[in-house]
């Protein structure tokens, strides 16, 4: 996972990793296509110069994929409501940790590669709230997330 939060004048770019169980067409039909529900965890640290700050959290993440013809590609819309937590480490301020949540919308696709196993890519806009980190103050941030992986459901 690939993401990046404002910072400053610039941007701070992150990576991390995330696990998802999905659980999948938890409503289907042929001419509406499917709905699944997705629930896992996150992490990710965004470093700049000496400072570092690692969210890690858990979120719930509902998926709808419309009909297509096609058995082996299914693009999807997505949404995200996660609970997190955020420790920063500074060399100019004092270190802390707050909690905060975060939203989002997005999309994708994914290739089955099994009958459980997909590759899937997407990419969330995301809007994360937190409160403040030692001295830090945080503003509400709007940014994203871009991801690859292998996703493994259960029909």
């Amino acid at each position: 996972m690939f993401t990046q939060i404002p910072a400053g004048a610039g941007n701070v770019a992150g990576q991390g990793v995330e696990v998802q169980q999905r659980f999948n067409r938890l409503y289907g039909s042929e001419t509406l296509g499917a709905v699944s529900l997705g629930i896992g965890g996150q992490y990710t640290v965004h470093t700049k110069v000496r400072d570092e700050l690692r969210i890690s959290g858990i979120f719930v993440e509902p998926r709808w994929v419309p009909a297509t013809p096609s058995s082996v590609v299914f693009p999807y819309l997505s949404a995200r409501l996660a609970w997190q937590h955020m420790e920063g480490v500074f060399q100019f301020a004092q270190d802390g940790s707050t909690n905060g949540t975060s939203i989002g919308a997005g999309g994708g696709i994914a290739l089955r590669v099994t009958r459980r196993l997909n590759l899937d890519a997407g990419v969330q806009l995301v809007r994360q709230k937190f409160g403040a980190v030692g001295a830090l103050v945080l503003e509400p941030i709007s940014t994203y997330a871009a991801k690859v992986g292998l996703s493994v459901g259960y029909p």
